[in-house]
This record gives C-alpha cells, structure tokens and sequence, in this order.
C-alpha cells in the first residue's frame, strides 16, 4: 500500500504530486482539519470537500451538497479528526490537480485566511495500491 497525504491551506488548493497516480481504487482512511475557535458558526457544522478532481464524478451519492464528500465539524473545537474507509474508483489522478472546500452549506467558501475564525488547514490521508504507472 502507498500512502497520499494531502494539505489544503485554501479553499481552491493546486496541488502538486511527484507523479500521476493510475486509475485504481484509493481509499480514504483520515481527515484532519485544524482551525481558529475564537468566532462563533465558523462552518455551519460541517465542511463539504469537491474530491471530483481525484474520483469519478458520481461516487459521492448526496440528496445535498453537489456530491461533495461532507465531514461533520464543531465550530467550538480547534482539531478534529475523522477515521474512514471509503473505497473510491479513481480515474488517473493528474500530478496536478485542484481541491475545493465549502463550509456545510456546499456553497459559502471554506476561509483560509488569517483573523478569527479561519481554518489553518485539512489533511486528508488516503492509501492506494500501487505508484506503477504500469498499473492497470
């Protein structure tokens, strides 16, 4: 197994891998979202992450939300972590690819930026099977 580790620090993230990564499945396994306490409804309780740059479209089924995976997150809390196992079919994960986030709502951008109330980061912890680019 290989393990892909992925920081955001803005709610429209580039970012950039050593490699492409081939079509195969890639299974979340962590979210880690680091953020100020010091204002009040930061998130509406929760945070939607666009994963459509990394899996097929359709694999985030929702009756809210655009498809965006949602994670659940008390404002009042500075660190909150999320244990997962959802299986994704990944289509060619470019080296270079972008990543939104949004506050509960699915619309209102996630805020990065200094000052009360921001998100210092989201980590996401994801393991696939194989770096050969061969694969599949």
């Amino acid at each position: 197994m290989v393990l892909l580790h992925l920081r955001l620090t803005e709610q429209e993230q580039k970012l950039e891998l050593p490699h492409d990564i081939k079509a195969q499945h890639v299974v979340l396994r962590k979210v880690v979202i680091q953020k100020d306490v010091n204002s009040g409804n930061l998130l509406g309780g929760g945070l939607c992450l666009d994963l459509n740059a990394m899996t097929n479209s359709y694999e985030i089924m929702t009756s809210e939300h655009n498809g965006y995976l949602t994670l659940p997150v008390q404002d009042d809390v500075a660190l909150t972590n999320h244990e997962f196992h959802i299986k994704f079919s990944a289509e060619n994960i470019k080296s270079e690819f972008r990543m939104k986030t949004f506050k509960y709502d699915g619309v209102t951008k996630a805020v990065y930026t200094t000052g009360n109330g921001h998100i210092d980061s989201v980590d996401l912890y994801f393991e696939y099977e194989t770096n050969d680019h061969h694969h599949g």
